[in-house]
């Protein structure tokens, strides 16, 4: 001994003791400020400043316990107000990846009697609920500790994310309710909570002492804790040392909670206050007897029996690394701090899905009616599906973005308006200002944002810039947006590329309609309201009938106004050529260019007649290039029926005829190729794909019935063909077998390879004009008689044999 105190007299004259005199020992205050001093002072204070002035160099040494919570600790660590921390192995191993402690020793704690130095975390439920299984917990209300909490937090989240359930996103309520765990069995025994966590031996403790739980609301008094009242979930007693480890654990065993020391602490002080700590209630220690009784004192008091060298905490730091309890900023390894910002940071979303706003975090129980216990004395705070399931990178339609984040806030599971890869996103009109918003669900400081749109004469490019959701606000985070306009008439496409790369929404389609033009105006191919050519002029107060200006000849040109009359109806007959001798024909007439409007009997060759009714005939022809012919069309030809076609049934038939041209790049939907009128207004036209096949009318009449597969299939096409319709605006309201034509294959086979096209019918309608306008006369609906010949409205689609 004399020895020993002469080398450490020498080691003080040497400089290598610590300078200090007084040391500050932080504890974590899990259950109030009262209890740490009361249970732990006798260690850290009485008994280390003791311990140590039995060494020479450490004369003058005083300790100095100072209790702290989870925000305090984290804050007097950063501001190195501390020398000395003592907490659970959660903080340490979060301090030590973010500030470099040191463990120097490890609690040997007795637990109901049982001396061990690890512990674990349990899951459990409510005796009688029916929540026996991890997978049982989705849906209900989880109440624990802290997400900071290690044996009531974190143990247990981790055993969830392993067997794929999602802490923050599949229970319909975390109710995180402080630092009391008897208040998480308290919740779960009123029914208040569904599930709750603790760590090993808490309820067990709790029942050892008798502890009186307040029975369920609406009932009055309480019932002392019994282990029989609740139910362990995912529980087993695991191996520890030579044996089992007493309790009960849902979850993996991890050391106790321990002493660590700031970086700046001197090795040989660091030293000293191990070997100290681990000689308590060691009867062999050389401590003088005074020291010894102190030691015993702080056991006593601790509640535990002793401390060792410290444990190896590596398991424990994997474990948060894993459920991003510790993370790195790009730096270095950080961790999660203990208030409201730490909770929201703490909530870890699985792939695919992304954290709402904190704002919006908070407030999501309320705006979902979910209310948080309320238990006299405590303030909870409730998280209810935080996390949203997207895409990384979403395409939303104008303001809608605003819309959907609302929708979203309610139902995390669907984004409802957002575009989705080769689908039609949204409708315009020509020359519209169309704005695109880009949302970049992971918030990236920067990202480059760019499109690219293909037309029909150009490639459009170009690059998305931040964009601010309120008017005059700042750009929002992770918001971009662009706009165009376009006069192009069809269904188009943008293609999104975020930092180079595709995005996997990208590309999406968007179709664009004629534009809406006032009085008799219409929209040409550049977007622009001009006049109908043929029946109208463009004068300086807008569209002047041509009807309108022959009334006016008077005078000198009443002469020339009868000669133009006159070869005005001579034109007429030449115009109108053999073609009414064709009403009423037969199928198979043979026809000739006078049958064919003039306007375009160089563009056509007529074969013959296809169907014919009261007031108009279907021909089939060639389409001529060169004076060769190139492709068979079906040409269908509509006569006045009372003389001439009224400005009302003009106007009724341009439009019908530009429906259909917006029906052009629809997979079901026959090619519509042009359409005219006449010049003396008598006749209208319109030509399309000529469609080779058979109704189904005949093909049933004639061969019985097809396969039960085969009609499944014609079904969903024609259902298909409907969508399409429906999403123009149309309702078809005649749908039959009359109207559904198969082409190509043998129609005697109902299993034979081929196509179904689907008609209008004499009801269609379009909700801009009145349900009945096309059974007026002059529609191209209005004969019954022609509507099997391929003409107007028919869908394409195909069904195989019965095993395809």
């Amino acid at each position: 001994l004399a020895i020993c105190r002469l080398l450490a007299a020498l080691v003080c004259c040497l400089g290598w003791a610590d300078a200090k005199d007084n040391y500050v020992v932080g504890g974590l205050a899990i259950r109030g400020n009262t209890a740490l001093l009361t249970e732990l002072k006798p260690t850290f204070a009485t008994f280390l400043t003791k311990s140590l002035r039995q060494m020479p160099q450490y004369a003058n040494i005083t300790f100095t316990l100072v209790p702290l919570d989870f925000y305090s600790t984290f804050t007097m660590v950063e501001n190195n107000q501390l020398d000395f921390v003592y907490t659970n192995p959660s903080i340490y191993s979060c301090l030590e990846s973010e500030f470099q402690l040191t463990s120097l020793a490890t609690l040997r704690n007795l637990a109901l009697g049982s001396e061990v130095d690890v512990f674990g975390g349990v899951i459990f439920s409510k005796a009688g609920s029916g929540i026996t299984t991890l997978s049982d917990i989705t849906g209900k209300r989880v109440a624990l500790s802290s997400l900071a909490a290690l044996g009531a937090g974190q143990m247990q989240w981790r055993v969830l994310e392993d067997n794929s359930i999602r802490l923050m996103q599949d229970p319909t309520q975390v109710i995180i309710v402080g630092n009391s765990q008897q208040t998480v069995v308290q919740l779960v025994y009123q029914g208040l909570a569904d599930v709750g966590f603790v760590r090993t031996n808490q309820i067990e403790g709790m029942e050892a002492s008798k502890y009186l739980l307040p029975n369920p609301p609406g009932t009055p008094g309480s019932n002392a804790t019994k282990r029989s009242m609740f139910q362990y979930i995912n529980a087993s007693f695991l191996p520890y040392g030579t044996g089992l480890f007493p309790f009960l654990s849902s979850t993996q065993l991890y050391p106790e909670w321990n002493l660590a020391a700031m970086p700046g602490i001197d090795y040989h002080l660091r030293l000293a206050v191990q070997e100290a700590l681990v000689r308590i209630n060691v009867a062999s220690s050389t401590d003088s007897d005074e020291v010894k009784a102190a030691g015993v004192a702080a056991a006593t008091a601790g509640k535990y029996k002793t401390w060792q060298p410290s444990s190896s905490y590596m398991s424990l730091r994997t474990m948060q690394e894993r459920i991003g309890y510790i993370y790195t900023d790009g730096v270095q390894s950080k961790c999660i701090r203990a208030d409201d910002s730490a909770i929201y940071q703490a909530i870890s979303c699985p792939e695919n899905a992304f954290k709402e706003s904190q704002a919006d975090v908070f407030a999501g129980c309320q705006r979902r009616n979910i209310s948080c216990p309320q238990v006299p004395g405590f303030n909870f705070t409730g998280i209810c599906t935080p996390c949203y399931t997207a895409n990384e990178i979403e395409i939303y339609y104008g303001s809608s973005v605003a819309a959907a984040a609302a929708r979203r806030a309610m139902t995390s599971v669907s984004l409802g308006s957002a575009c989705h890869k080769i689908v039609v996103c949204f409708q315009i009109q020509q020359l519209a200002e169309t704005l695109i918003i880009v949302q970049d669900n992971r918030k990236r400081a920067t990202v480059n944002i760019t499109y690219r749109m293909q037309t029909a004469n150009r490639e459009i490019t170009g690059w998305a810039a931040p964009y601010a959701l309120t008017a005059g606000g700042a750009p929002d985070t992770g918001i971009y947006g662009f706009s165009f306009a376009t006069a192009q008439v069809g269904v188009l496409l943008i293609e999104i590329f975020a930092d180079g790369a595709q995005i996997v929404n990208s590309p999406f389609l968007f179709r664009v309609g004629y534009r809406d033009c006032e009085g008799v105006r219409i929209a040409d191919a550049d977007g622009q309201c001009v006049c109908p050519s043929g029946t109208y002029l463009e004068g300086a107060g807008g569209c002047i009938a041509v009807a309108t200006l022959f009334p006016s000849i008077a005078g000198g040109l009443v002469g020339l106004a009868i000669i133009g009359l006159v070869a005005y109806q001579v034109y007429k007959w030449q115009q109108e050529g053999a073609s009414r001798r064709l009403i009423g024909a037969p199928r198979g007439t043979p026809a000739n260019q006078s049958d064919l409007p003039r306007e375009i009997r160089k563009k056509y060759e007529a074969v013959q007649v296809l169907g014919a009714g009261a007031y108009g005939v279907v021909l089939e022809a060639w389409q001529l290039s060169n004076g060769s012919r190139t492709t068979q069309r079906a040409i269908k030809i509509v006569h006045a029926r009372h003389g001439t076609f009224t400005d009302k049934e003009i106007r009724r038939l341009d439009r019908e005829c530009q429906l259909m041209s917006r029906l052009v790049a629809e997979k079901f939907i026959v090619t519509y190729v042009e359409s005219g009128k006449s010049k003396n207004k008598q006749v209208y036209w319109c030509v399309m794909d000529l469609l080779d096949g058979s109704p189904m009318d005949s093909v049933l009449k004639d061969h019985g019935t097809i396969s039960e597969l085969a009609a499944i299939k014609l079904g969903l096409d024609v259902c298909s063909a409907l969508k399409a319709l429906h999403c123009m605006g149309v309702m078809h309201r005649d749908v039959k077998p009359a109207n559904i034509m198969r082409l190509g294959g043998d129609p005697s086979d109902s299993s034979t390879a081929g196509n179904i096209r689907t008609q209008l019918g004499r009801r269609g309608s379009r909700r801009a004009l009145r349900s009945k306008q096309m059974d007026e006369p002059g529609g191209f609906g209005a004969s019954a008689t022609i509507s099997r010949t391929g003409m107007m409205g028919f869908f394409r689609s195909s069904f195989r044999s019965a095993g395809h």
